[in-house]
């Protein structure tokens, strides 16, 4: 069992979290603890010692990092589009059982989903096709779905004004680089923004319709197998 630290020990340990606050290194509990334990291997303050003195200094709660970083189950964030089509995409992707076809396995797929009038665009996507990217699978998805949409609306000057996605690698490479080439040809449409860390509350409206399609193809597929 650790002896008990003294008044001078704690004091030392409060002075080097002071030191470690102003050189700016003190943004979480775990990484000042590895910080300090090469410094002070005797006398190292411990997980709690650095938690309880980061709790009572408004100044560090911006730089602690939250337990859960997907936020609170299921949450969702208020979406208020623009009055016009495209106005707010969002795209997330997600994870199904393997489907054959062509003698290709498709394991997942891509949402693409306007904001505004609820149209959506499901693109299957095969993983590992060299010549077949799935930053590439992604652009092909979204260029599909904007020109649906057109196509709905009547309209084939729309644009796309802007569009949320994480930072999965389906979202940059091909997919970013398009978006960015569209930006500068067009500045006031093509906004490209993603979510802050794993956060599905920042891709909410994704989220949310992802969740009802596995449903329905969670039931679909149950009602083949009772066939």
């Amino acid at each position: 069992m650790a002896p008990q630290a003294t008044a001078a020990d704690k004091q030392a340990q409060i002075s080097a979290l002071d030191q470690l606050k102003k050189e700016g290194l003190l943004t979480g509990v775990t990484s000042a603890w590895h910080l300090l334990k090469d410094k002070m291997p005797i006398n190292n303050p411990s997980k709690k010692t650095i938690a309880t003195y980061m709790r009572d200094k408004p100044d560090l709660q911006i730089s602690r990092m939250p337990r859960n970083v997907a936020g609170p189950k299921q949450a969702i964030a208020a979406v208020i589009p623009e009055a016009k089509p495209l106005s707010a995409v969002f795209v997330d992707t997600f994870f199904l059982a393997p489907s054959l076809k062509k003698k290709v396995a498709f394991t997942a797929c891509i949402l693409y989903i306007d904001a505004l009038t609820k149209a959506i665009h499901l693109q299957p996507c095969a993983l590992g096709q060299a010549d077949r990217p799935f930053s590439s699978t992604n652009l092909a998805g979204l260029k599909t779905f904007i020109n649906k949409v057109q196509t709905k609306a009547g309209d084939s000057n729309l644009m796309l004004l802007k569009v949320r996605t994480d930072g999965g690698g389906e979202n940059l490479g091909d997919f970013k680089q398009w978006l960015a080439d569209q930006r500068e040809a067009h500045p006031h449409h093509f906004k490209h923004t993603m979510t802050s860390g794993s956060r599905a509350s920042g891709n909410s409206l994704a989220e949310r319709c992802i969740s009802s399609v596995r449903r329905i193809i969670g039931a679909h597929f149950r009602s083949k197998q009772a066939q």
